[in-house]
This record gives structure tokens, C-alpha cells and sequence, in this order.
């Protein structure tokens, strides 16, 4: 069974480039459906590494990327059910973390091990590391349902033989916003902040 994996990310829709953003989405998308198209497979998967959206707090962008994304790989005969999305940093509601921030800065100026961190989400505390992407979870929810989904993280078996785990490297991310008082914030760039 040939199974193919297309992997993107950090799209950064914003709908308000229509010229731009428009020109760039057409060449991939015409790219995907040419591959799609000319390689031989019995099944593939789309992966989306996060950063859908260049701004997580109107949720409207989601819709907009479902329409000029999402919808486009459907047409191109992908199951919605065999699309995978995890989130990025701009997957964060910015303003969220502005309004709230006395309460998640000092949960992510903590210094934790990878023992300390683990039983922090696995415990009560997961909400707030997950709060702040409401808006992606919405969008995951209503567009591309999977039982499975987790804002942490959660496993997906693509056949007999292969399955993924899609984790959530934006856990802890604070979406650039930067506090003077919380200096020894972490890059909150591709890694999760822990020692």
C-alpha cells in the first residue's frame, strides 16, 4: 500500500492580501493537485504544522482558510478526515495572552523539566497552556473533526504500519509578546520551553 504524506505549514493567512496571498495559494494549490494527480497511491494525508493563520484572534481567518485552503485539498480528493493540523504560535489569541497576562506569565517563566512539565498538563493545569488557541480548536471542531484531537497532543494511525503523534510545540509559547518584568521568558520559536 503506497501511502503518500504531504507536509506544509506556516501559511499565515491573513485574507486581507488578496493579491498576494491569492497568487501564492493558487501555486500550491495547483502544485498539490498536480502531485496528487500524477503520483501513483492508495491513500494520503495532509499535514499542517501549525501557523494556519497569521493572527489567531478573529476567528473569521479560520473560515477563511478553510475556504481557500482546505476546501481546495478536499477537491482535490482529500478526506477531511485525513487532514492533520497541530498549532503554531500564531495559532495563539494574542489578545488572550495580553488580557491574562499576570496569570500565564509567571506558568510559563517556570522553570521546568521534562517530568515537572508532563504532570503539569497531564494534571489540572492543562487548560491554561490550551486556553489561548480556542479559536484554532474551534476551527478543528467544526471543519476537520477527529476523535482523537487534543490541543496537547494526540496520535493518528495512518495504515497497519505507520501512525504519527502530532504534538503541540506551542504549549508554551506567548505568542511574541514580551514583559519586561519576565525577562527570563524563553524564544518561544520552534521548541517547547523546557530544560
Amino acid at each position: 500500500m503506497k501511502t503518500l504524506l504531504f507536509y506544509f505549514s506556516d501559511i499565515h493567512l491573513t485574507g486581507k492580501n488578496p493579491e498576494n496571498e491569492g497568487a501564492v495559494i493558487k501555486a500550491f494549490c495547483d502544485d498539490f493537485k498536480k502531485q496528487i494527480t500524477s503520483l501513483h497511491h492508495d491513500d494520503a494525508y495532509v499535514l499542517i504544522g501549525g501557523d494556519l493563520v497569521y493572527a489567531a484572534d478573529n476567528g473569521n481567518c479560520y473560515d477563511k482558510f478553510n475556504d481557500k485552503i482546505i476546501s481546495q485539498l478536499v477537491s482535490a480528493g482529500i478526506s477531511k478526515s485525513k487532514i492533520i493540523c497541530v498549532p503554531g504560535n500564531h495559532d495563539i489569541q494574542r489578545q488572550w495572552i495580553i488580557e491574562n497576562r499576570d496569570v500565564h506569565a509567571p506558568i510559563i517563566d517556570r522553570s521546568f523539566t521534562e517530568s515537572s512539565f508532563n504532570d503539569f498538563i497531564n494534571g489540572k493545569h492543562s487548560e491554561e497552556l490550551t486556553v489561548k488557541f480556542s479559536n484554532f480548536e474551534k476551527f478543528i471542531n467544526s471543519t476537520l473533526p477527529n476523535p482523537r484531537f487534543n490541543l496537547i497532543g494526540y496520535p493518528v494511525e495512518l495504515n497497519d504500519e505507520w501512525s504519527l503523534y502530532c504534538i503541540n510545540s506551542a504549549l508554551t509559547s506567548f505568542a511574541g509578546y514580551e514583559w519586561d518584568s519576565y525577562p527570563h521568558l524563553k524564544d518561544d520559536r520552534c521548541r517547547l520551553n523546557i530544560d
